[in-house]
């Protein structure tokens, strides 16, 4: 975990050319490895043993791989969506039943096709929500994305939601900056331990 008293006053943009950094100094083997420990911990949670349906996430190297951990959740008979980003900005939920209802976003991004995205795929209240980030705050939850603010606006408005942070270790600080509108994670996932917040 980074922890040096000069990284406290660093800005987002800051700490994202920090963390980035960070991350892809992982060799690929090391990202492996830490994945794997990851998808464990992560599908021994009793949120998402309990959990109808898990919004997840097509990874992106030198992301958390979570392809192998999707299809433990299809196998384990969990309901799986996935995001879909939409006009505006918005950020909606697609359930898929294999890898193979996946195809690249405009961002190059796996994403539910558009068959799909139908009302009756559409999922709108998901109990668990994986997310991605480039940082996480092991004191608050708090998390530091790329800034488009898709998740914080998709969790803000589904409160009772358990949004579950999926991270190296290496991505883990002590203190990240933070404003009004960044929601937090109720649970953090690192290949090492899992971290419950308060609230």
């Amino acid at each position: 975990m980074i922890d040096r008293p000069d990284e406290t006053r660093r800005t987002k943009a800051e700490w994202r050319e920090a963390l980035t950094a960070q991350r892809s100094a992982l060799s690929e083997a090391g990202r492996e490895a830490a994945s794997t420990a990851i998808r464990e911990r992560v599908l021994q949670l009793p949120d998402v043993r309990s959990a109808r349906t898990v919004l997840a996430y097509a990874s992106v190297a030198p992301e958390v791989e979570t392809y192998r951990l999707i299809e433990a959740l299809l196998a384990a008979d969990r309901g799986v969506s996935l995001p879909v980003i939409g006009a505006g900005h918005a950020m909606d939920a697609y359930r898929i039943h294999a890898l193979s209802d996946l195809t690249p976003d405009r961002f190059g991004i796996l994403a539910p096709t558009e068959a799909r995205r139908t009302e009756d795929d559409r999922v709108e209240w998901p109990g668990v929500v994986l997310v991605p980030g480039l940082g996480f705050d092991a004191t608050s939850g708090h998390r530091l994305g790329r800034g488009s603010g898709y998740y914080d606006r998709y969790l803000a408005e589904r409160p009772d939601t358990v949004a579950v942070g999926l991270a190296f270790d290496e991505q883990v600080v002590s203190a990240l900056p933070f404003d009004g509108h960044d929601v937090p994670m109720g649970v953090l996932v690192t290949p090492t331990r899992t971290i419950r917040f308060a609230g």
